[in-house]
């Protein structure tokens, strides 16, 4: 029996001691628990999702800072081999620490010759994609969503898309747009037209179609795209290939990646000649938000705006509002490439045509709701 008492004491004392000890551990939570509701944001809510098609080269990424949530969308282009290290490049990036630089977004070099940003920096620092001995072709374009209390701070290089559309209590107006380096950002384009063959004809000895010299390195004539009109019907309008001191051409005026070998690179120092890149910085656009209204923040890559008209855009927002999230959306998407359109061109009649399983694009969004 005495020993049995013995034995209860110590259960208790040892009950009583992991107690004081719980007690001593509860004492900090309500108090951090305070203190995270006095520093903690009102969060967007917040999806992103991707379908892969042929090129397998879409990124969509959202997240959380102590200062900001944020959306990312990438659309890699490139073939062969190296043509996923971007994507992976992009996905696997340590984003808050990078934003935590003011001029992240910009190609800056210090007085040592060095990116100041932490983003390009990386991006020069022996990424595979890259390559000093012959050119690679490889790039991507890249839109990133900075959320904050106050406002929306946007920034893109290439064509994937932000928009940002707002709700003041009786219906969805878009409020914003992102604008892409395309042939409609003019102010890349005019400098883009100033370029001369003459100045470095072996760079630009690429600067041919068919045997015959493109001035400017803008390629313009018979160029078209896509266009849908509305949920059903696509047409075409006019486009442009951009060439790049790099020997490559694109439908853009900028975007990351295009490094030129350093044979070009010295060939054009010793000629004093200014190589044109298509890599740059990122344009940023601030968008305020006001108090009461409701945000939806819509960043996504060319898959979704080639065959988005606005009465579809329309509708996603409707859907967005009610719950969709970014799988649902680029699944929708998806039908779209799929579907039958009614195809108006110029003076031709009206036909119906589909696009071929082969030329459908990558889909990828990321999407955030702010009440």
């Amino acid at each position: 029996m005495k020993i049995l008492i013995i034995i209860l004491l110590i259960v208790l004392n040892t009950i009583a001691h992991n107690k004081s000890k719980m007690a001593a551990l509860t004492i900090n939570i309500p108090n951090k628990t305070v203190e995270q509701k006095e520093d903690v944001r009102k969060c967007a809510n917040m999806s992103s999702a991707v379908l892969q098609n042929t090129s397998e080269q879409d990124v969509a990424l959202c997240g959380t800072t102590k200062d900001f949530d944020f959306l990312i969308v990438s659309d890699g282009h490139g073939s062969g081999q190296k043509k996923h290290v971007l994507r992976e490049f992009i996905k696997n990036l340590d984003w808050d620490v990078i934003f935590q630089f003011e001029g992240w977004y910009k190609n800056d070099i210090d007085a040592s010759g060095g990116y100041v940003s932490p983003l390009f920096r990386s991006l020069h620092s022996g990424i595979d994609a890259f390559s000093d001995q012959y050119n690679t072709h490889q790039g991507c374009t890249l839109s990133v969503v900075l959320i904050y209390k106050d406002r929306f701070e946007c920034f893109t290089i290439g064509d994937s898309t932000i928009k940002i559309w707002e709700n003041a209590g009786e219906s969805w107006t878009k409020t914003a747009e992102t604008v892409d380096h395309d042939i409609h950002f003019l102010e890349d384009v005019e400098k883009l037209k100033q370029r001369r063959i003459d100045e470095a004809m072996f760079i630009r000895i690429s600067w041919k179609k068919n045997g015959k010299k493109i001035p400017n390195g803008i390629l313009s004539n018979n160029i078209w795209r896509m266009k849908p009109l509305d949920s059903t019907t696509m047409t075409m309008e006019s486009s442009a290939y951009f060439y790049f001191d790099d020997t490559s051409s694109l439908n853009m005026t900028r975007s990351l990646g295009h490094y030129p070998t350093r044979f070009l690179r010295n060939n054009a120092e010793e000629k004093n000649h200014q190589m044109s890149l298509a890599e740059q910085s990122l344009t940023k656009i601030v968008i305020p938000k006001e108090e009461g209204k409701k945000y939806i923040v819509f960043a996504a890559t060319d898959g979704v705006w080639d065959v988005t008209a606005f009465d579809k855009e329309v509708a996603y927002i409707d859907m967005i509002s009610r719950g969709a999230t970014a799988e649902t959306i680029v699944a929708d998407v998806k039908k779209s490439w799929s579907q039958e359109w009614n195809y108006k061109f110029q003076d031709n009649p009206h036909t119906k045509t589909k696009i071929p399983d082969y030329n459908h694009d990558d889909i990828g969004c990321s999407i955030a709701i702010i009440n």
